[in-house]
């Protein structure tokens, strides 16, 4: 008797070991396609290992929003519970603006009838039956609320619990979502879109960005598509490409619209262009960016399009430094690789080993590098007075923006890290 009260209570126990393995796995992917979503955006991102609790997340500084963190919570209903995301991110320069965002329900709609709760009605029916709004700038909010790009964001994080724009500097957005990857991944493109529009009333210019298809949300791992600025799933759908233009070597890139209309969406980063000899008909292209990690970047077009990058030093280095990257003849398998398959997919050499282990651990570069198109060679020199980044890839017009971002992401790891 004893021994069936003991086999049952070992049965039962077996079973709650399995369950909490099975709780532990699927948070695990939740986490990791979170995760994997967001590496090509961060110049830092940092995930908790052991039980995946939270993800903090510096952004590059192309992007409006400056940092995320990611967490989660449990609401108890008697003998259920329901996960949530806890997303909490901030943006400089700070705003007075205020939002609550709440979706509509039955009880939100008898606490307005009955209690008279306060709300903003923006007149829009599709709008305002839909959604509970709280704001301190009627006009502001309406602006928010008609972009079909934010809305498409807001619709895509489904039953979500909140979403908050917080006064103050910095301007604090939080959002609570479903514990899923695309609603989280969602709320941050939410956010990243609020803080451009809401850019005009912070007085800063406002960079707008192509919307992501609905059709781009998935519970897969998420690889968003290259982002025009003007700012971000993965996607079931084939992407078309623009067809690669094949140049050859002895004759001028002319007039491909192609590459001039790449070169013209790069414009918001860069003060000035020079298309050689002419716009209609060039050879070479030379870029003077913003204020940011290069100084020049010159684009000279042939059987293969030679990219360098410069920036001028103004304080002496130690040792010389060298950088080579290749792709390795390691061919990835599928289209969203893991971390291991991203660095054997990349040959990292240096004079300097703690420079390789490094760049091995910077996995938004490593994912830059990747979108570069037939990639022959990435090398970096740095001496007392200067770095210089050159790339060998294809003569793709994919890839004008593709080595701008890496010989941007390279320099400022360069001078960050090494210098």
């Amino acid at each position: 008797m004893q021994i069936e009260i003991l086999s049952i209570y070992g049965f039962f126990f077996l079973i709650a070991i399995l369950i909490i393995m099975a709780s532990l796995i699927y948070r695990q992917k939740v986490f990791t396609d979170l995760y994997n979503a967001l590496v090509p955006y961060a110049a830092t991102i940092k995930m908790s290992q052991g039980w995946y609790s939270n993800i903090d997340v510096v952004f590059k500084p192309e992007y409006e929003l400056e940092n995320v963190s990611i967490s989660t919570f449990t609401i108890h209903h008697g003998k259920s519970s329901t996960t949530y995301f806890r997303i909490i991110g901030k943006s400089y320069p700070g705003s007075s603006y205020y939002l609550e965002l709440n979706r509509e329900h039955i009880f939100s709609f008898l606490s307005k009838k009955l209690l008279g709760t306060p709300d903003v009605t923006l007149g829009i029916p599709q709008i305002d039956d839909r959604f509970i709004i709280k704001a301190n700038n009627v006009d502001l909010t309406k602006k928010l609320m008609t972009d079909r790009t934010f809305l498409k964001y807001i619709y895509n994080m489904g039953g979500f619990r909140l979403f908050k724009i917080f006064p103050g500097d910095p301007l604090t957005l939080i959002a609570e979502v479903n514990f899923s990857s695309s609603k989280a991944i969602n709320a941050i493109y939410a956010m990243e879109r609020a803080l451009a529009i809401v850019a005009s009333e912070r007085k800063v210019a406002a960079i707008g960005y192509e919307a992501a298809p609905s059709q781009q949300i998935s519970e897969q791992p998420i690889k968003t598509p290259p982002i025009e600025r003007t700012k971000p799933i993965e996607t079931s759908q084939v992407i078309q490409k623009p067809p690669v233009i094949q140049h050859p070597a002895t004759s001028s890139i002319a007039s491909s619209s192609e590459f001039r209309r790449m070169f013209e969406g790069i414009r918001l980063y860069i003060s000035e262009i020079e298309y050689v000899p002419s716009p209609e008909n060039f050879e070479k292209v030379i870029i003077t960016p913003w204020i940011s990690d290069l100084d020049k970047v010159i684009y000279e077009f042939g059987a293969l399009m030679h990219v360098t990058g410069i920036e001028k030093l103004t304080q002496p280095i130690e040792n010389d430094l060298w950088i080579e990257i290749k792709r390795s003849g390691y061919k990835l398998k599928t289209r969203y690789p893991t971390v291991s398959e991203i660095r054997n997919a990349i040959d990292i050499k240096s004079n300097i080993k703690r420079v390789r282990e490094e760049l091995n651990y910077r996995l938004g570069f490593l994912q830059t590098i990747l979108e570069i198109k037939n990639l022959q060679k990435l090398r970096a020199e740095v001496t007392d007075s200067e770095i210089k980044i050159t790339i060998e890839c294809e003569s793709n017009p994919e890839n004008v923006k593709s080595t701008f971002n890496a010989l941007k992401e390279l320099s400022w790891i360069i001078k960050t890290a090494f210098l």
